[in-house]
Parts: structure tokens; C-alpha cells; sequence
């Protein structure tokens, strides 16, 4: 409808967010002027009710089902629910219609379009041509947020969220709904103009065998699955070498771990570790991820020929639907490890999938972490006196300044460490519980010589089933091969340094929790005493 029109004019005017939904009209109508102007999502979606079109419940009970048995989840692909809205549009007096098997184009690009069907075929919705609106700003696609919202509050999806969604209400002005519109309206545009464009070169053929599992609603944390979509961050993870090559040689050197086992792989991300547990003779390995990667792991898996013996499933471990025939698992792999440890807070989830997925007797792998804290002395400030002859001794300030505020990430050489390797915090992934890592320990380290400390470096490192044939033993000490997780340096405040003598203790007690405002986030705290001082500092690894 043009914006030019009475209607319109007369809508924005009475509400200040008119103009957000000026075309989000009913999917369900057949004259060009609705009878009463919809002056929101919500009032569009009753009028579709009115005239006995219930689009939610449609989505809920005749389409989402049959799509979670092939392709990702609507509300978790605009591009997937963008089609399914111009395909209802197109004809909505007959929904089922989207859902018609159609042969796949010679010419059909899996990675834009989605996967196809074991038969061969696609969805009907899946042509490229819906990815063009039929109808100009359609306001149902520049509104894609507001109906997930609608979605997760009809079917009570809310509650499966995580626990800041319920202490963080965010609440937008104005301004920021505008800029979402724009935003929208821009998609709407490249979707308009892509699809003009010729299409992309086909696909190199494939047989279509691994399953694709959908979640059963909508990720919280979008931000942190959205960093694992990247190809960048896989390819840092898998070019660490002691990382990777730690995971294959415990599961390739330990068949009676893996062999004829079904194996849970939690964040599978590419797969690597699920290809791993099926080369070590696994019977049924399912991989769990919610970020976009899964669909280049799946393309992965055809590309090999995998068949069912390999599923992956889209969404959150907490959410998603493990099939009957696999329900419980002999082992759970996961490589959940953050800076520091803890950092990202991946542990919970993979605590989550221990309790309601391994059977009794079962193996976490690996199967027990320790983390560890060491005293520095880095005197690296002293570059700044002589920078390729020029005195910039002033930047001291500024790096001293900055540095104490919050934990550094970097790789730490080992000619600083001036004390020993000091346990301060193990645990059993076998037993240990959500709220066990959040805690407070004791820690008493001896320097090694004169000196005096300026950082904490702390590292961890993590067993896999020390007891079995093949122990393998993941490090990220500094005395070793640096990983991809490099070290977490707690500098001290440069105003209180402990002037330490050759076996003097340095001790105190370590704090270590996650954030309040973004659990995703830890905080370290270390209250201390030594070389005749006392200090009580805390840093955090934020995002």
C-alpha cells in the first residue's frame, strides 16, 4: 500500500509507533483496505484469528513440526522465515501448501536455501522467489523480532530461557525502534535486489544422509552463539594443535572408551570431535551446536558419505529434542574450556547434559580440570623508554593505568613466572555441580628467588580419564606450547607491589564467579599478603 495514503497518515498520527507497523497487514485478507487499520503486530495477528487464519498456531502445530525433522528452525533463520511469510502470503487460504515437496533445482544452493530433503526434494516455501516480498515493507518481515516475541509468549516458551532474561529488562526508546526499522527495511531491499539476481552456482551434488534437528524455541544468548558462526574462530581453535591433537589422541588411543558407544557431543561446532569419536568406533554420535556452523558440520558429514550413525541437532543443549532410539549416552565430549578456564561459561550446559543424558556409569570427557596460578615479575614497561630512539616513557602510566582494571589475555613467557605451579581449584566433571563453580579458595605460593610480583598468571589444564590405557593430559601452562587459550594475567596494582625474598610465601584467598550482569563473563578476586603488604583486587574477563 502506498505510504502516501489517508489511512497511513491518519495511523502514524495516532500512536508514536505507528509508522513501525504501517503495512503489517493480516496475512488472511483479500481486499486491499483492511476494514480496521492494524495499529500493531499484535492487532494484525487477532485480525488474522478473526478471519480464521491463527498464524502462530499454524507455525506451532502444522509447520514447525514437519521442518524440525529437515531444517533449521524458522525462528532461528530470517531468511527461512522471510520465505514462509511471502509463501502464506502468496496463499494463505491453504498453509499446507509451504510444505509441499517440490525437485530441487539443478541449480539449488544448500548454503543459502537450506538443506534439502532425503528424497531429493525441497520445501515449496524454500524457492528463491520468496525471498522477494509480495508485498512492499511488509511490516510482518520488518516486524521478524516482535514475532518471535508473540511466538515464545503464546506457547510459553519464555520460561526456558536463561537466568538474566528474568533480572534484565531492556527497554528501547523510541530512536532504537526506529533504527530496527530501518534496519528491516534495508533486508527487505538486498532481498529485493538478491533476488533479481542471477542465482549462485550450484552446489556440487550431494547425498543428503546426516540428520538436522531443530531447537524447539528461540536462543537467549545470540551474541555468544552468533561469535561460533564465524569460520575465523574454527579455524584458530582447530590450528591449535596441542588442543586438537589432545582430543584425538584420547579418543582414537582409547577404543574401550568409545568403541560400539553412543557419544553426546555438546558445541560440536564443525564436528571435528564427533568425526573423531565415530573414526574410535562409536555406535551413534549426536552433535549439538546453536550457532550457524551446524549447517557447514552437516554439509561436512554428506561430503563423507556419514549416514544416520552421525545426527546434528540446532539449539541449546537445555532446549533441544534428543531422538528416543539415542536418548542416553555412554559418553559426553565437549570442549566447553574458556580463558581461564571458565570464562564463556560453557560448563553449566555440558553439567546439564551429564545430569539428564549420560547413563549411569557413563564418561564425561574429559573427565577432570584444575586451575592454577603462578606470581610474575614483567618488567616489559621498559620498552617504552627507547622506542626505535625515541623516550615515550609517559605511555608507562597509561599501560600501568590500564591493565590492573581487568585481566589480560596474552601469552605470557616463561622467564617471568618466579614461583612455582599452584593448584588452587580442581574439580570432577564426572560430579560437579552448577554451583560449585562459583568459589572461594585458599592459596599459598612461594617465590622462587628475590623478586618483586607485579601479576597473577593463572592457567588450567584438563585430564582425560587419567586411569585409562591411554591418559592424555591438555596443558596450558606457561612452561608449555602455547593454545589458542593463551594465559589470563591478573596485573597488581602498580602502587602496592610485594617485594618477595627467595621462599617467601605469598598467600591469600581467589575468588572466582560469573558476572551478575552477563553470566557468560567471570570475575576473579584475590585478597592477599606478602613482602609486608596486604591488597585486595578484582579484575574481570569480560566480552
Amino acid at each position: 500500500m502506498s505510504s502516501s495514503s489517508d489511512s497511513d497518515s491518519e495511523w502514524s498520527s495516532d500512536s508514536e509507533f505507528g509508522d513501525l507497523y504501517a503495512s503489517a497487514f493480516p496475512l488472511f485478507n483479500d481486499i486491499v483496505t483492511p476494514p480496521t487499520i492494524p495499529t500493531s503486530l499484535q492487532e494484525s495477528l487477532k485480525q488474522d484469528c478473526d478471519n480464521g487464519f491463527d498464524l502462530l498456531a499454524i507455525l506451532h502445530t502444522k509447520i514447525f513440526p514437519t521442518l524440525q525433522k529437515h531444517i533449521m528452525h524458522p525462528l532461528q533463520d530470517d531468511y527461512v522465515l522471510i520465505r514462509l511469510i511471502n509463501n502464506l502470503r502468496e496463499d494463505p487460504s491453504n498453509p499446507a501448501s509451504c510444505l509441499a515437496p517440490l525437485p530441487a533445482p539443478a541449480d539449488y544452493d544448500v548454503d543459502t536455501n537450506g538443506p534439502v530433503l532425503p528424497s531429493g526434494e525441497i520445501y515449496a516455501f524454500q524457492q528463491s522467489k520468496y525471498f522477494k516480498p509480495l508485498l512492499e515493507d511488509d511490516g510482518y518481515i520488518a516486524s521478524l523480532d516482535a514475532l518471535r516475541e508473540a511466538y515464545e509468549s503464546r506457547f510459553d516458551l519464555k520460561a526456558s530461557r536463561d537466568d538474566e532474561d528474568d533480572e534484565v529488562e531492556q527497554v528501547e526508546t523510541v530512536e532504537v525502534l526506529k533504527a530496527k526499522l530501518l534496519a528491516a527495511q534495508k533486508l527487505i531491499k538486498d532481498l529485493t535486489t538478491r533476488s533479481s539476481l542471477p542465482s549462485p552456482p550450484p552446489s556440487k551434488p550431494q547425498k543428503n544422509t546426516s540428520s538436522y534437528i531443530p531447537p524447539p524455541s528461540v536462543d537467549s544468548d545470540s551474541y555468544y552463539f552468533n561469535s561460533y558462526s564465524h569460520s575465523s574462530i574454527h579455524h584458530t581453535m582447530l590450528s591449535d594443535v596441542h588442543r586438537t591433537q589432545s582430543y584425538k589422541t584420547s579418543i582414537l588411543t582409547n577404543p574401550s572408551i568409545f568403541k560400539n558407544k553412543n557419544v553426546l557431543d555438546v558445541g560440536c561446532g564443525t564436528g571435528i570431535l564427533s568425526h573423531f569419536a565415530l573414526k574410535a568406533g562409536s555406535r551413534c554420535v549426536v552433535g549439538v551446536d546453536d550457532s550457524n556452523m551446524l549447517r557447514h558440520a552437516l554439509e561436512v558429514s554428506r561430503n563423507l558419505n556419514i549416514g544416520e550413525e552421525l545426527i546434528f541437532i540446532r539449539g541449546k543443549i537445555e532446549e533441544v529434542v534428543i531422538p528416543e532410539e539415542v536418548e542416553q549416552f555412554d559418553v559426553i565430549v565437549s570442549e566447553w574450556m574458556g580463558y581461564g578456564l571458565l570464562y564463556e561459561t560453557m560448563l553449566p550446559s555440558v553439567i546439564y547434559a551429564r545430569e539428564k543424558y549420560l547413563r549411569e556409569g557413563g564418561t564425561m570427557w574429559p573427565n577432570k580440570c584444575e586451575m592454577f596460578m603462578e606470581l610474575g615479575s614483567d618488567t616489559r614497561t621498559t620498552f617504552w623508554d627507547d622506542v626505535y630512539g625515541i623516550d615515550m616513557s609517559p605511555m608507562k602510566a597509561v599501560v600501568e593505568a590500564e591493565r590492573y582494571l581487568e585481566a589480560s589475555v596474552e601469552i605470557v613467557k616463561p622467564e617471568i613466572i618466579v614461583s612455582g605451579r599452584h593448584m588452587f581449584w580442581e574439580a570432577d566433571l564426572n560430579k560437579v555441580k552448577d554451583e560449585e563453580l562459583d568459589f572461594v579458595r585458599p592459596f599459598e605460593i612461594k617465590a622462587v628467588k628475590k623478586t618483586s610480583v607485579n601479576c597473577l598468571v593463572v592457567t588450567f589444564d584438563c585430564d582425560f580419564d587419567m586411569s585409562s590405557p591411554s591418559p592424555v593430559k591438555l596443558t596450558t601452562s606457561v612452561q608449555t606450547e602455547a593454545t589458542h587459550w593463551q594465559h589470563v594475567v591478573l596485573w597488581l596494582e602498580p602502587t602496592r607491589l610485594p617485594a618477595l625474598e627467595g621462599g617467601e610465601s605469598f598467600r591469600g584467598n581467589v575468588k572466582v564467579e560469573r558476572k551478575k550482569d552477563n553470566h557468560r563473563d567471570i570475575e576473579f578476586t584475590v585478597e592477599w599478603e606478602g613482602g609486608g603488604l596486604k591488597g585486595k583486587q578484582k579484575w574481570g574477563i569480560v566480552s
